[in-house]
Order: structure tokens, then sequence, then C-alpha cells
């Protein structure tokens, strides 16, 4: 189911211009929010349990399946989902859903994959 689903939430990142910068109008929090809530129903991603600042459990089929200007388009289209529209999240923390380490960290407008 997993692995199927993150072919789908792929191919959702990948129709859109990744050239252009995002932009958390409505409209696109609209989008967002409806295609990270469904990715949140699916188990492709997860909140981390406890404290220290903002942590999503990626499903490593998901993860792996995107190229570097996907997974920063993924990176945006979360952030917007979950800050609202023209807001932002300044740190989250992205750690593989099947190990816990760390895949990759958002900063301010950057995703940085170790």
């Amino acid at each position: 189911m997993i692995a199927r689903a993150s072919v789908i939430f792929v191919s959702l990142i990948a129709s859109t211009s990744l050239s252009a910068a995002f932009d958390c109008d409505t409209a696109n929090h609209k989008a967002a929010f409806a295609k990270m809530d469904t990715a949140f129903k699916t188990g492709l991603l997860q909140t981390a349990p406890g404290g220290g600042g903002l942590t999503v459990l990626v499903a490593d089929a998901l993860w792996y399946g995107m190229n570097y200007p996907q997974k920063q388009r993924f990176a945006e289209e979360l952030t917007c989902a979950i800050a609202g529209a023209g807001k932002g999240i300044t740190e989250m923390r992205f750690k593989s859903l099947q190990t816990g380490k760390t895949i990759g960290e958002w900063k301010l407008t950057t995703l940085n994959i170790p």
C-alpha cells in the first residue's frame, strides 16, 4: 500500500512545475493541505513523537523516489500545508519512517540532505 501510494504521490509532485518558485497563496495552501493530508492518512508521512521541534517521518519509498528538486518542492508544499497561506516554518526535520535516521532538514527556504 505504501509503495503504491508513494508512486502516486511522487507523480503528483512531478506533475507540478518545479522551475517556478512555490508561492503559498490560498489556492496553493488548499491544494498542498489536501495532498499532505492524503499522505498522512495513507501512512507515507507521520509526525514524530516527542519534542525537539517539528519532525516528520517519511516513508523511504516516497523519499527515495524523488530527486532533489522534487524533495525541495515536497518540503515547500508540506510547509505551506502546515503553516498556512503566506506563512512559513523556520525548521523542520525529515526522518526515515523505516530507520529513524535523519534524511533531510528544512531551514527557512532550503532543504539540506545529509
